[in-house]
């Protein structure tokens, strides 16, 4: 009977896995179109000048989800809080957090403009915080749809994003001509219609008004401010070093025109990260549900096959973006390709890494998670103020590397003295995976030849 069990679930975990890769590879080419279009039509400079702008409030966002998008996925996977409760809650602080915090940052706004937005219009950057509610709902809703195994819709949320970003930045750049307020409106305008797709796909099977249960407030505190700290960290060590661009920008350490190249830099290889993502995804709700004996099955196999196919990713990408880089994104921008290839290898280790997190948050350990990432956050910082100024974006793209290695490597050291899975295990495919990666090449072929 477990034995069928386990089967069940190995068929509704690939199937759920595949359909959100192919889901992130779509959402990669809508991002990769949008990357494509906000560089070319704004420029170098214009279009540093938006990546740093977008940063702050997506970082406000986040400080303002205290991990509750992700308790919402875990305790809606446990089964042991009502569903409405959830939603309910994540209304109301939605709205009280999201109003107060706009205010705050409306006032703050010509402090942040002269310090790390190199005394940019604060006006645009009054205009970018609008933003900030729209990602805190869907960062609440989000988790709510994950928990639920609600793939599809989960997976619909991601893709309008960027499908709106560019049909809405294409028509207002043709009409005014406006350059990065544009780009801007047409972010805070997608954020918020994505917002209210997520809010009304959990809502309408859910009863509820606006209250605020505090019982289930502090059972999910309880374990998301664990998650809220590593959430907190992981991302400041993704995105603290382009805020400290900005920084050297601004004291005229680094050119105006380096925040774009570093921008165009980081969002290539990120892409790299669609399979991880994916993984980490559809596995979390099954890592919440497994026993120890399946844990040691899946959590080798995912770590092992996200850094086969990611090595590929990145072993491709290599050999193209010497031409890639100035088709697609213009020959302005061909100082990318060396803190590009500084990332690679940070990214090869995130990709593992984010399996790994997954794992101790499944085993209601996200603590572990936030050490970790604030070990690798201090070492991205040290890096920072020593390479930046000595080797420019190449020492920025080493700092992130450094941050990423250091995180890898103590989440694979302490996940090995735990679970007694050997590194050849955990790093290195197996008999199983190439025979299914051959079955899955023959069968294509097959289809193909057919």
């Amino acid at each position: 009977m477990l034995d069928q069990l386990s089967k069940k679930d190995d068929f509704a975990l690939k199937r759920d896995a595949t359909f959100t890769i192919g889901t992130r590879f779509i959402l990669l080419i809508l991002q990769a179109i949008w990357a494509v279009l906000i560089a070319r039509l704004l420029g170098p400079e214009a279009r540093g000048e938006f990546g740093l702008l977008i940063t702050v409030p997506t970082l406000v966002a986040l400080f303002l989800d205290f991990g509750i998008g992700t308790s919402n996925a875990y305790l809606i996977a446990q089964r042991k809080v009502a569903p409405a409760e959830i939603v309910e809650n994540s209304l109301f602080l939605t709205l009280v957090l999201g109003a107060t915090i706009y205010l705050l940052f409306w006032c703050l706004a010509p402090f942040i403009s002269s310090t790390f937005l190199n005394n940019e219009n604060q006006l645009y950057f009054r205009i970018v915080i609008a933003g900030i509610p729209f990602i805190l709902a869907f960062r609440y809703f989000i988790g709510v749809l994950q928990g639920e195994k609600r793939f599809l819709i989960y997976n619909a949320s991601h893709l309008l994003t960027p499908s709106i970003l560019v049909i809405l930045f294409l028509s207002l750049h043709r009409i005014f001509h406006f350059g990065v307020p544009d780009a801007l409106t047409a972010w805070v305008v997608a954020w918020l219609i994505t917002s209210i797709f997520a809010v009304y796909h959990v809502t309408k099977k859910t009863k509820f008004k606006l209250n605020l249960h505090f019982e289930v407030l502090t059972k999910s505190l309880r374990f998301s401010y664990k998650v809220y700290l590593a959430e907190i960290v992981s991302l400041l060590n993704y995105r603290i070093t382009f805020l400290i661009v900005g920084y050297f920008c601004s004291i005229k350490v680094l050119q105006s025109k380096d925040p774009g190249y570093f921008v165009v830099a980081i969002t290539v290889a990120e892409a790299l990260w669609a399979i991880a993502t994916s993984v980490q995804v559809v596995i979390l709700p099954r890592f919440v549900q497994s026993s120890k004996e399946r844990m040691a099955d899946l959590v080798p196999r995912a770590v092992r096959n996200v850094l086969f196919l990611t090595s590929i990713g990145i072993f491709t990408l290599r050999l193209l973006d010497p031409l890639l880089i100035p088709f697609v994104f213009g020959y302005d921008y061909l100082p990318t390709l060396e803190p590009l290839h500084i990332l690679y290898i940070g990214i090869l280790v995130a990709g593992g890494s984010k399996i790994l997190g997954t794992y101790f948050l499944g085993i209601g350990q996200p603590e572990i998670n936030a050490y970790f990432n604030f070990a690798g956050l201090i070492s991205n910082l040290l890096a920072c103020w020593l390479l930046i100024p000595v080797f420019g974006l190449a020492g920025a793209a080493l700092s992130v590397s450094i941050g990423y290695l250091v995180v890898s490597l103590l989440q694979t050291v302490t996940y090995l003295r735990e679970s007694g899975v050997s590194l050849r295990r955990l790093i290195l495919l197996d008999k199983s995976d190439i025979l299914f990666y051959f079955a899955l090449i023959n069968k294509h072929i097959v289809r193909l030849s057919s």
